[in-house]
């Protein structure tokens, strides 16, 4: 998703929302014999500054699919997670992405906002106690 920042300046659009998804990267899973199985959605909303510096604000949900990380089964999760980024024009201040000629990529900040949202394991349920797991027999009186 790219912004404009001068023309929502010329159109003194200096704020609002912001709906939309992005195809996911492969890349962006850790998690072995798991994958990214929706779109990333996006909501939220951002603010353009008297500097021109843009803050970015919302969510990002995705659906994870693949092998339960403890007993192969098959699992399923939806992730939501924050997303904040800011945008600076001209070069990084490394704590700030940045960008030039008046255009915003936001995708690299919703990838990263992926990223740290990503658990280390998919389970396929809470409680699973995994590929090994022998449940005792029941202590019986005779």
């Amino acid at each position: 998703m790219i912004l404009d920042v001068q023309k929502l300046n010329w159109a003194r659009k200096y704020s609002g929302e912001l709906h939309f998804s992005l195809q996911p990267n492969d890349e962006l899973v850790s998690i072995p014999m798991v994958k990214i199985a929706s779109e990333i959605a996006v909501d939220g909303s951002y603010e353009i500054f008297d500097d021109d510096s843009l803050e970015v604000r919302g969510t990002v949900r995705y659906l994870l699919q693949g092998a339960c990380s403890r007993c192969l089964q098959s699992a399923e999760k939806w992730v939501e997670a924050e997303w904040n980024a800011c945008f600076v024009k001209g070069e990084s201040d490394g704590e700030n992405y940045s960008y030039k000629k008046n255009t915003v990529d936001l995708d690299q900040s919703v990838q990263d906002a992926v990223m740290f949202s990503m658990p280390h394991v998919l389970l396929c349920k809470e409680d699973c106690e995994g590929i090994f797991y022998q449940p005792q027999p029941e202590n019986q009186n005779n």
